[in-house]
């Protein structure tokens, strides 16, 4: 128990470090680092069980980065409260529908998403925006219902998803983007809990206490780390992460 505790408490860390500073959910993070690396420590859990225990430390994650974040930088309430609530609605709707899935069919979507991201925000933007610009509604509300869904249906925060979305193809400016991208954690989170209650009784969710200890020292210094970045390491180091976890996944089916 203790060493299994200890390895979840390190995940919540290192986790809440990486969305505070990426604005991603850390779930994505953390779902191939417990499914790894669980045997050593005592811990097995099936895809569902970790994905609704991940989800459960996105939503405490997103509640606290996004706090983090907003005693440093403006939050644009506009564009928070449209992405949010179509994320939301699609991370309802994702956190239902994974429950009949297959585990492999999750597991694909899984890799597909890391490569997609993370070959979306390795690719150099000219010209960044300094200022929010004028953005299309109709493409905000589809890519977010998409990638909320998405989000929920995995289990992973809809920021790691929605802030690449922001960054190439409505042309938000990073940190914004990173800032609202962790409301949409906070959001995506709270809906995608909601989707998973009707399986709730086969969820450890004891695990979940040392799963979101390590998230507010984590956010705190990812906040921290985030204001010392240049955006354009910040970019470069989200689709590092990402695309290392990726081919991490892939190596591991082998």
């Amino acid at each position: 128990m203790a060493a299994s505790w200890l390895f979840l408490l390190t995940c919540s860390l290192s986790g809440a470090f990486l969305s505070s500073l990426l604005g991603i959910g850390g779930a994505i993070f953390i779902i191939p680092i417990i499914m790894f690396f669980q045997k050593s420590v005592g811990l097995d859990l099936g895809m569902h069980q970790i994905s609704a225990l991940t989800t459960l430390f996105v939503f405490v994650a997103g509640v606290i980065g996004f706090w983090a974040h907003g005693r440093h930088y403006k939050i644009e309430k506009r564009l928070v409260i449209i992405t949010g609530a179509c994320a939301s609605v699609g991370a309802l709707a994702g956190g239902v529908v994974q429950f009949y899935l297959p585990h492999t069919v999750i597991l694909a979507t899984f890799i597909g998403l890391l490569f997609l991201i993370g070959g979306l925000m390795i690719w150099p933007i000219k010209n960044e925006n300094t200022e929010i610009p004028d953005y299309s509604l109709t493409k905000t509300i589809i890519g977010c219902v998409t990638g909320g869904f998405l989000a929920g249906m995995v289990g992973i925060g809809g920021g790691t998803i929605l802030v690449p979305f922001m960054i190439v193809f409505l042309r938000i400016p990073t940190r914004p983007a990173i800032s609202t991208g962790l409301a949409l954690v906070m959001l995506a989170g709270f809906f995608g809990l909601l989707g998973r209650l009707g399986h709730a009784s086969s969820v450890p969710w004891s695990l979940g206490i040392p799963l979101v200890l390590g998230i507010l020292p984590g956010s705190l210094l990812g906040t921290y780390t985030n204001k010392r970045m240049p955006t354009a390491v910040l970019r470069k180091s989200f689709a590092v992460v990402i695309l290392g976890l990726a081919v991490q996944q892939v190596t591991s089916l082998f």
